[in-house]
């Protein structure tokens, strides 16, 4: 798997974002508006990181990282 520019920018928004037990807390403008990406781009990323079982979804707004 190849992972673009924006993507990984966005990953380092996650990992820079997230508190000491992994929870990440952020709106999608927020996370689009901070990484300059669409939301589509933004959408898939997480998806993506849930499908590897990186993230977790917990309710909109709040992630985790497993």
């Amino acid at each position: 798997m190849i992972l673009g520019a924006k993507k990984l920018e966005i990953i380092e928004f996650l990992l820079e974002k997230q508190d000491e037990n992994g929870f990440i807390f952020f709106s999608l403008s927020e996370l689009c508006e901070q990484t300059k990406c669409s939301k589509p781009t933004a959408i898939n990323t997480l998806n993506l990181l849930r499908q590897k079982n990186v993230l977790e979804k917990l309710k909109n707004g709040l992630y985790k990282f497993k």
